[in-house]
């Protein structure tokens, strides 16, 4: 697995002008706070009055799982840099989905490649990935005959097949990473993004309606900032490497 590369000064991690416990706290106080954005997405389905604020509590939860990303480390190793790329790919998602739904997924679809990458990057058994490859096989298999018949056009065909390839494979390398510390994080995430597509492909091509707003987003959104906390890889091993404080 590929490990942040923290700069030591004198044997010592170099001085960050933000501990990693003041990350922390700020990471798990946006986190709070992004929650309380999902809570508004969901009222403005039952409640007239905040219906029209749904577009924004979606934009506050967006910002806050790339703020969680950002003050982890993100941008300070590779891994992070593509989670956080991805993350970013879900950003314009959200906001385009907002406007047209095939350009929204099409900006998903980018995302999750970025996964995949990040996933490479921090390293795969791929015997155990290969494992799990007739499992997701039967299960998309099944999604796309039970989806089959709301699907009216080619172009909607193509994409999800498309999407349905791209979101196994990138359960199927969540599975397969070969860091036993760090796995049920990623593949938590990777699973929860992958149900919660699942009720976005209900709402879109079956009769279900709006009643899928209640699982896909808080799903969604627990997915993303999961995947926003696996970045924090680069202050934790800082954490360690700093001498204990004297009681």
């Amino acid at each position: 697995m590929e490990l942040p590369n923290v700069p030591l000064q004198n044997g010592q991690p170099a001085f960050e002008p933000l501990a990693w416990r003041y990350r922390r706290l700020s990471c798990q106080l946006i986190t709070g706070l992004m929650w309380l954005s999902v809570l508004g997405v969901l009222m403005s389905f039952s409640m007239p009055a905040v219906r029209p604020h749904r577009a924004t509590f979606l934009m506050i939860g967006t910002v806050c799982y790339l703020s969680v990303a950002l003050l982890g480390g993100a941008l300070r190793w590779n891994y992070g840099r593509l989670m956080f790329l991805g993350l970013i790919c879900c950003a314009l998602g959200d906001y385009l989905g907002l406007r047209n739904f095939v350009w929204g997924a099409l900006a998903f679809l980018v995302a999750h490649f970025f996964f995949v990458a990040a996933f490479w990057v921090i390293g795969i058994d791929w015997q155990r990935a290969l494992r799990l490859v007739p499992i997701m096989l039967v299960v998309g298999i099944a999604i796309l005959a039970w989806l089959l018949p709301g699907i009216s056009s080619r172009s909607d065909m193509f994409l999800v097949l498309g999407y349905m390839v791209v979101i196994s494979l990138m359960v199927i390398l969540a599975y397969g990473i070969s860091s036993e510390q760090h796995r049920p994080l990623i593949l938590l995430a990777a699973v929860i993004f992958f149900v919660s597509d699942i009720f976005v492909a209900r709402w879109r091509f079956t009769p279900s309606g709006s009643i899928n707003g209640y699982f896909c987003y808080p799903m969604y959104y627990t997915a993303c900032v999961l995947f926003a906390w696996t970045t924090c890889l680069y202050y934790q091993r800082r954490e360690s490497l700093e001498p204990p404080l004297a009681a």
